[in-house]
């Protein structure tokens, strides 16, 4: 089932993300946990800021973005000291915040809903299921794992097209 969001200017988002909450980000996930499918710590964020200062992630989707279909979300990475990080956004749906994960491009265990990380056994096998081009028979899925995961990237390109399909343009009524 796709997702709406409303066009407003980079100004308009800027007010409902309020930057007064840059560090309160406990606060301002709250608002948008229901959204997110994922679990992962938030130990370590990044993007919040719109230049991505000093932080982690792809540069080109962090912190206040525009998409060429118009929309406008904050790219955010998070995750902790033991996890892969998982790159989420926040988006405006005309009425509240939303938050969104998106699965393509994103290296998270997609059968436990969970960052890499929390279950090395669970991760080897999710990882042997998502990307074929790091098929190795000869490892347990806990070895597999360890060899694995400093490999995994966040593509941008291809978190930016899972986006676009999933959450369409819905005018203003």
């Amino acid at each position: 089932m796709p997702r709406y969001f409303v066009p407003i200017s980079k100004e308009e988002f800027e007010e409902k993300f309020d930057r007064d909450d840059l560090w309160d980000y406990y606060n301002l996930y709250g608002k948008v946990i229901k959204d997110l499918k994922v679990g992962f710590d938030l130990e370590n964020v990044s993007g919040f800021d719109s230049e991505n200062e000093g932080g982690f992630g792809p540069k080109e989707i962090m912190g206040i973005r525009t998409l060429p279909n118009g929309m406008i979300y904050a790219g955010i990475m998070a995750g902790g000291d033991w996890e892969c990080p998982v790159f989420w956004i926040i988006y405006w749906d005309g009425k509240r915040l939303r938050g969104y994960v998106p699965t393509d491009g994103n290296p998270y265990n997609t059968d436990t809903m969970e960052a890499y990380g929390n279950n090395p056994e669970a991760d080897g096998r999710d990882l042997r299921m998502r990307f074929a081009e790091l098929q190795d028979g000869r490892l347990s899925d806990e070895e597999y794992w360890y060899a694995y995961e400093y490999r995994l990237r966040t593509d941008a390109l291809k978190i930016i097209a899972d986006i676009e399909n999933r959450i369409r343009i819905k005018e203003r009524s």
